[in-house]
């Protein structure tokens, strides 16, 4: 790469640089495409299906803004609460009835609590008098149950109005728009989200035209995805789309090295966790050399083929991840 020893050193010198700002993102971005201010609460909404779910939310729990964490999926806000517990987190949880769901690794995941007294239904789960545990399951299965009954959860959309009458507030979905669904189409929370909803971040989409998972698992779920793209649009709420190009979905088995090496890598990783690179983005927001921002228009098919329409005179936009050669441009 050097023809000699002092353009060598100077390379050198160069990737010094760029591992210090990899490690501190001290960098000042000049895209007039800025998030709208900072003085806000964030909650995030997942459907805690996969592995990177898990990742995410320990990595929101820490996130400095936090105020909840909400599962789309029924049920699922027992694991985001034995998730939190695993990391110290006492952040709230909302819960959802509208789509059911369980990821392979769900009975895994439960707060550290031992309980007194074990007793159990008839269908060998535990009854409503046990603490918050995760136990085996009395009927001999082998299988294992999380249950807590010291921390219950509030519905999502109540976390959402309750957020929103007392602060300015950030959503990150990094699951199905269900929750966001409820929200807008409840006459009080539709004013609320008029006045005090600061950003959302969706993770889904795709820039080659085809469908996706977070939008069109069910017909049911692809109309309020085209319900809520089209609102957020139609009522200017500033909007941050990361698309499926932008990284996979990591199914892998819960405490697998790739779990740990996911968050670590996603800024060089040309395929890293999609969930964990929504959150990473969000946190970093104010100062990631590693992403750029472009003006784009999302628009749902009925047949769940989605389309972005770059340049469209609307308050929504697309992360676009910046090749090496581009994140040593701007760090120059």
């Amino acid at each position: 790469l050097a023809s000699d020893q002092s353009e060598a050193t100077r390379l050198g010198r160069l990737l010094d640089r760029m591992e210090y700002y990899y490690d501190t993102y001290e960098y000042v971005d000049d895209d007039p495409n800025e998030p709208p201010t900072f003085n806000t609460v964030s909650i995030l909404d997942t459907d805690i299906l996969d592995t990177d779910d898990i990742v995410a939310v320990e990595r929101f729990a820490f996130c400095s803004n936090a105020y909840g964490v909400a599962a789309c999926v029924e049920g699922g806000d027992k694991v985001v609460r034995g998730v939190l517990d695993s990391v110290g987190s006492t952040l709230p949880v909302g819960s959802s009835h509208g789509v059911t769901g369980h990821g392979t690794f769900w009975d895994l995941y439960g707060s550290s609590g031992e309980p007194e007294t074990i007793t159990w239904n008839e269908d060998g789960r535990p009854d409503a008098e046990s603490a918050g545990f995760l136990i085996e399951s009395g009927d001999g299965s082998g299988d294992l149950y999380y249950y807590d009954s010291s921390q219950e959860s509030i519905s999502a959309l109540d976390m959402y109005k309750s957020a929103l009458r007392a602060n300015k507030v950030d959503i990150i979905t990094i699951g199905y728009l269900n929750n966001l669904y409820d929200l807008l189409t409840d006459p009080e929370g539709l004013e609320l989200v008029r006045a005090n909803l600061n950003a959302v971040y969706v993770t889904g989409g795709s820039l080659k035209g085809l469908g996706d998972c977070n939008f069109d698992t069910s017909a049911e779920l692809l109309k309020m995805s085209i319900y809520v793209t089209d609102t957020l649009r139609d009522l200017g709420i500033y909007t941050v789309y990361l698309t499926g190009d932008l990284g996979g979905v990591m199914n892998t088995p819960p405490f697998d090295a790739k779990c740990a090496q996911a968050f670590a890598t996603v800024a060089r990783d040309s395929t890293p966790s999609w969930d964990v690179f929504s959150v990473w983005t969000y946190v970093n927001r104010a100062n990631n050399p590693h992403v750029s921002i472009v003006r784009s228009a999302l628009f749902i098919k009925p047949d769940s083929s989605n389309v972005f329409v770059d340049g469209a005179d609307c308050n929504a936009y697309r992360v676009v991840k910046l090749s090496p050669d581009e994140v040593i441009r701007r760090l120059l």
